[in-house]
């Protein structure tokens, strides 16, 4: 019979902080004692480790319940294919080409994203267009891509692979975005444009795409308790680095916003919508109070708890019934959670008078 594993943890260790010996080393290391199969029911054990095993939260599920996620736009040469205004302007390249797109997480300030961001963006000729070339090419798409192939572009991993090697994926523009790398824990922002999103950010879909719903979801997954929690799900990279990966995501623990009642969906979407205004005031995310965000969250899940009594299903529960789930489509074929089905995507008529404006002057 095998006896319980004894795991040692050491984190965040200056050089100054190093003691003398061993054993000192020994002494300031979390310790922690796991059966063999609390580890094998586990697939990342650096939170386990460090923080215990977390009783399971009454009322809450895995995202995956609540929505479907996916990478952004890999386009396998941003300098190509992901540029300015003023860029497209010297260009000449039509307008229904260009697809409003962000690049980089330092253009999406706070947990919401708007029409008068990306308008912003667009002013200050920050790369704000993606290059999505059709079927019938104009003389200036067709010298663009001429120029590309004499730098060797075409010749890269991702553009090697497609043909033509300038056809871009497709993919609809995501209601949540999720940042991507972070050392203080994810970003969830709540996407009120038609814009796109390179790889810096994940997508995510909700299946209640209500203003409402969406606005709520993106609430429950910036909070302090829930990112807490969904620690348990991240790749710990050199530097304390955190990543996660779409799958990732679906197993993070929210409160099931499906059981939930208009009058809370409604107050945790007013709350979004008040952080997101202070952020957007100058207060810095770690003065944000989220008390009463912390609140609504609790009274959503008590909500959910009624339901989810009957069912006697908690949320860990659900995170191995999901991977199995995922297990069998992986042998079945492509997992829906790595994206929309493709789309013709068409130029959105509200960025025409700006765009206009930036290719004259």
């Amino acid at each position: 019979m095998m006896k319980d594993i004894l795991a040692v943890y050491l984190h965040g260790i200056t050089s100054s902080q190093l003691p003398d010996n061993l054993e000192s080393l020994r002494e300031i290391a979390v310790k922690r004692r796991f059966t063999p199969d609390t580890l094998l029911a586990h697939d990342k054990w650096d939170f386990l480790i460090r923080e215990g095993e977390k009783r399971a939260r009454v009322g809450f599920v895995p995202l995956s319940g609540l929505a479907r996620t996916k990478r952004g736009i890999a386009t396998g040469a941003n300098e190509f294919f992901h540029i300015t205004a003023s860029r497209a302007a010297e260009l000449n390249l039509p307008l229904h080409i260009l697809i409003p797109c962000i690049g980089r997480a330092v253009d999406v300030h706070g947990f919401e994203f708007t029409d008068d961001d990306i308008r912003s963006l667009i002013k200050n000729d920050r790369r704000t267009f993606l290059v999505t070339f059709g079927p019938t090419l104009t003389p200036q798409e067709r010298q663009y891509i001429a120029a590309g192939e004499q730098e060797g572009i075409q010749t890269r991993f991702l553009l090697a692979a497609r043909r033509p090697w300038y056809n871009m994926e497709t993919q609809q523009a995501a209601q949540i975005w999720a940042a991507v790398f972070g050392r203080q824990g994810l970003r969830f922002v709540h996407n009120r444009t038609p814009a796109l999103t390179l790889t810096t950010f994940h997508c995510i879909y909700p299946f209640d795409t209500s203003d409402r719903a969406v606005a709520a979801l993106t609430l429950c997954l910036n909070a302090p308790s829930v990112q807490a929690a969904a620690r348990a799900q991240t790749r710990v990279y050199g530097g304390g680095l955190l990543k996660f990966e779409p799958r990732d995501l679906l197993e993070i623990c929210v409160p099931d916003l499906s059981r939930a009642s208009d009058a809370t969906l409604s107050s945790l979407a007013e709350e979004q919508r008040r952080l997101a205004g202070d952020i957007r005031s100058g207060m810095a995310y770690d003065r944000l109070d989220w008390s009463r965000a912390e609140q609504l969250i609790e009274n959503a899940a008590a909500e959910a708890s009624q339901h989810q009594a009957v069912r006697s299903e908690t949320c860990p529960d659900q995170i191995a019934r999901h991977r199995q789930q995922a297990a069998r489509k992986r042998r079945a074929g492509p997992d829906v959670s790595r994206g929309a089905q493709p789309q013709t995507l068409e130029f959105p008529d509200m960025w025409l008078p700006v765009a206009r404006k930036l290719s004259e002057s």
